[in-house]
């Protein structure tokens, strides 16, 4: 036998005498023998809190009551530590007969089924527990569980995209609990904060009540519940545009679990790259957001449990990042690789919309005014809904277009119309109390003045938006628009305004301020960096030169995915970019050929 512990309390066989025993026991026991034992096993891991090897042993002993009974129990935290396909197995073990009969083992069900996407299903097992509820049972009971099933019906609206139902369920949930369900209540209140982040109304009172939810969710002793509500609370915070007080609550959320790795084991600990990872990205600490993003993409492609809009905003951030690093094909990895991903779990089409409008404003970023335009004028937007928070990031991003059109050919009326997005967005924004929001609007309010001629207005909005930004650090949001932001700050530093404030955000831009037009994409100054550019009619981006050399290697598709961490229809996009622009038939060809060029 080998020592599992210090102590020599724990022992294993040696794995062939094991199955010795294995065998010895199938071949000259009775069925009813074995039965019991495999029931005493259970008992016995039961007792020493090994709920995975006492449900195994219960199932196979048949005493499938005891075993509902354990994964009725444990199931929903083994699913928030990444074991959903386990429970799903044993769900699927039990008699169907057996699952209905027990209210809160539906729930269990619903909740695997809803975080894989199942939401046929999902809703049919929610049926299942209200049907359960038995006319005897105590009334504070039932409402315990109608409450949680009233949580599943909100979840289910969420993941399909029918945002208006989730809130108004949301909110309902919170009359169904009753009061001596503290975790409960802590629950429902948390969720009815996080529909108020997807209306974007987060006003101080609903920060407040976000962090009401802290103390209980911590005092229960569930490691998951509190580590969800900072995570919340931190998301209000960064959408209330405080990213210091962010930064620390996120930071909070880190210790609830003993380790790191521990930690990443936990459902939402996705949420918690994301949103640091932009806070760091945000503030130009690019290697840090890199760290942090790279931890949530491999959360997000892995088995580990993470949100549709979490996913969406990892992959977000990541291409914005990309972008901020004068990587424009890694920003387009980044989206198209969301969009895969959207379409094979099936997100709703919601989140898709608005990965396409990040797309746009990379296709910006390249000087590609018209496959932005094309965008524009396919999108659906109209100016008089510009007050629809869902659609904010879409709306900053076509005044963007518009921008772009006005510099390119002199289109005033488009600006007339961002004006008015920009208008309505900005009173929203205000009224919800949404100080991120704002400062992005302002800002393009200024580049709107500026690109109309009005330096005064672009000054004066410039100077209220460097006053809203500074105190929390924001940089990036100023840096990525390039050269004519660049300009602007230059001319409020002969103004002294916000002088050092300024300095470091004109010291953060790429080569000097203005070396980059990330708006306009300055074909001269691009091509400067891409040498090849005299020689082949279209240069190859920095990401198809990294294929290539790779190519050259003799990697195959797959390692050259995995080496870039992107698709592998990513890969195979960008080798037919490069045959197109070597006119290369074979990997031979296009090897020679980029070799001939002194690409290698």
């Amino acid at each position: 036998m080998t020592p599992l512990d210090d102590e020599r309390r724990w022992y294993r066989y040696h794995h062939l005498f094991g199955e010795v025993l294995r065998e010895r026991l199938r071949r000259g026991t009775n069925v009813a023998t074995v039965a019991n034992l495999h029931g005493r096993a259970s008992a016995w891991y039961q007792q020493h809190g090994m709920i995975d090897e006492a449900v195994q042993h219960a199932l196979a002993a048949g005493a499938v009551v005891d075993a509902a009974r354990l994964i009725e129990q444990h199931g929903l935290m083994l699913i928030l530590q990444g074991h959903r396909s386990r429970v799903l197995t044993w769900m699927e073990a039990l008699p169907d007969a057996v699952i209905r009969a027990h209210p809160d083992l539906c729930i269990v069900h619903v909740a695997a089924l809803v975080l894989g996407n199942q939401l046929a299903a999902a809703e049919a097992r929610l049926h299942d527990a209200e049907n359960a509820i038995r006319a005897d049972m105590p009334t504070e009971a039932a409402q315990i569980i109608r409450g949680r099933v009233a949580q599943g019906y909100a979840d289910l609206a969420r993941y399909r995209g029918d945002l208006v139902r989730y809130i108004t369920l949301s909110r309902q949930v919170l009359d169904i609990v009753p009061e001596s369900d503290a975790l409960g209540r802590a629950a429902a209140m948390m969720h009815l904060s996080r529909a108020y982040l997807v209306t974007g109304h987060i006003t101080s009172e609903m920060e407040q009540q976000a962090v009401a939810v802290i103390e209980p969710a911590r005092a229960s002793g569930n490691v998951l519940a509190w580590l969800i509500a900072l995570l919340n609370l931190a998301q209000v915070r960064a959408l209330r545009g405080r990213l210091q007080q962010a930064a620390a609550t996120y930071q909070a959320a880190l210790t609830v679990a003993p380790n790191l790795d521990a930690f990443r084991h936990l459902y939402g600990s996705a949420a918690y790259y994301v949103g640091m990872g932009d806070i760091f990205r945000e503030w130009n600490d690019l290697d840090s957001a890199e760290q942090h993003l790279a931890q949530s993409r491999e959360l997000a492609v892995g088995e580990q449990l993470v949100d549709p809009d979490v996913i969406l905003r990892g992959y977000s951030a990541l291409a914005r990042l990309r972008m901020a690093q004068g990587d424009d094909a890694g920003a387009l990895d980044a989206i198209d690789e969301f969009l895969d991903l959207a379409h094979q779990r099936a997100f709703f089409p919601g989140l898709s919309r608005q990965a396409l409008a990040v797309q746009t404003r990379i296709r910006l970023g390249q000087g590609n005014l018209a496959a932005a335009t094309a965008w524009a004028d396919s999108c659906g937007l109209q100016v008089d809904d510009a007050t629809n928070y869902l659609r904010e990031f879409e709306y900053l991003t076509l005044v963007r277009v518009r921008i772009a059109q006005r510099r390119s050919d002199g289109r005033a009326g488009d600006l007339d119309d961002a004006l008015r997005i920009l208008d309505q967005l900005s009173a929203a924004a205000e009224m919800s109390e949404r100080l991120g929001s704002l400062v992005e609007i302002v800002l393009l309010r200024a580049l709107v003045f500026d690109s109309q001629g009005d330096s005064d207005a672009a000054l004066r909005e410039l100077e209220r938006v460097l006053n809203l930004a500074k105190p929390e650090g924001y940089v990036r949001v100023f840096v990525d628009e390039g050269v004519s932001m660049a300009a602007l700050l230059r001319a409020a530093a002969q103004q002294g305004i916000a002088s050092s404030y300024v300095a470091r955000l004109l010291a953060a831009f790429p080569e000097g301020p203005g070396a980059r037009d990330l708006r306009l994409g300055d074909a001269a100054q691009a091509s400067r960096h891409k040498p090849q550019a005299s020689v082949l009619a279209e240069p190859l981006t920095a990401r198809e030169l990294e294929v290539l050399r790779l190519l050259a290697e003799g990697a195959s598709n797959g390692e050259i995915a995995q080496r870039l961490i992107i698709s592998l229809s990513t890969v195979k996009k960008h080798i037919a970019n490069i045959f197109g622009k070597l006119e290369a038939q074979s990997r031979t060809q296009a090897v020679a050929r980029a070799r001939a060029l002194n690409l290698l």
